[in-house]
């Protein structure tokens, strides 16, 4: 069963950024997520957070999950 959750994303500031996670969270088979540059968030469904901020934080973006 998914779940969503809300990564806080200190190191995203641009559009570039924001391009490479939406492209990262599509490759992995999330379509169902938001992106906010102005709250450095993303909020996420998935089943497997653990894998999803591992290949985030390999493509230079460090996350924390948000309570």
């Amino acid at each position: 069963m998914s779940n969503k959750y809300v990564l806080s994303v200190p190191g995203m500031s641009c559009m570039h950024c924001y391009r490479a996670i939406s492209n990262i969270l599509k490759e992995e088979g999330i379509n169902d997520f938001e992106i906010s540059l102005e709250k450095k968030q993303v909020i996420a469904t998935t089943n497997d957070i653990e894998s999803l901020r591992k290949i985030l934080a390999e493509a230079g973006y460090e996350t924390h999950i948000e309570a």
